[in-house]
């Protein structure tokens, strides 16, 4: 299969399946293998944003609801990255039940299940709420659907579980 292993190097440990505890340990296996790549284009024309990232990066602060939260930290952040750019594409993890990441999920434990609208509160506990895979689902397409029905500058096209939104 993978030369004289039965799994990739960067998965493989000894010849078996090595789960990550963390998705930044698969970084050193990478960056072992190969260089990065020197961009020689002086022109970007789209950025492609994880969205699920984003998220984990913009913890709410004085938000009160995901509405709140959705225009006063979340759109300011993609229109800030929109500026050099013709178009946004933000794309969004899907949480399949059966794959390798459910069983990393598992392994980090459990949060409390809320209900997500508009005038919903924000939890306390970000990291906490965001260990709930329904909840990220439920966020993850809230803020999918926020973003495409929000007037933009520019084009954004976004993904909502296997369906595609655009603003244009």
């Amino acid at each position: 299969m993978h030369e004289n292993q039965g799994c990739p190097p960067s998965l493989s440990n000894q010849g078996k399946l090595r789960l990550p505890k963390k998705k930044s340990e698969l970084v050193d296996c990478l960056l072992a293998d190969g260089t990065a790549a020197q961009s020689t284009r002086e022109t970007v024309n789209v950025t492609i944003i994880d969205g699920a990232v984003a998220v984990n990066m913009i913890r709410p602060s004085k938000e009160t609801t995901f509405e709140d939260y959705a225009l006063k930290s979340f759109l300011p952040y993609i229109e800030t990255q929109s500026r050099l750019v013709d178009r946004i594409d933000v794309v969004w993890d899907v949480y399949v039940q059966n794959s390798l990441k459910h069983t990393t999920r598992c392994n980090r434990g459990a949060g409390v299940r809320r209900r997500i609208s508009a005038s919903s509160p924000i939890p306390r506990n970000w990291g906490e709420f965001l260990r709930v895979d329904e909840n990220k689902t439920q966020l993850l397409k809230f803020l999918a659907e926020y973003l495409s029905n929000h007037n933009m500058e520019k084009q954004v096209i976004t993904t909502v579980g296997n369906q595609v939104l655009s603003t244009a």
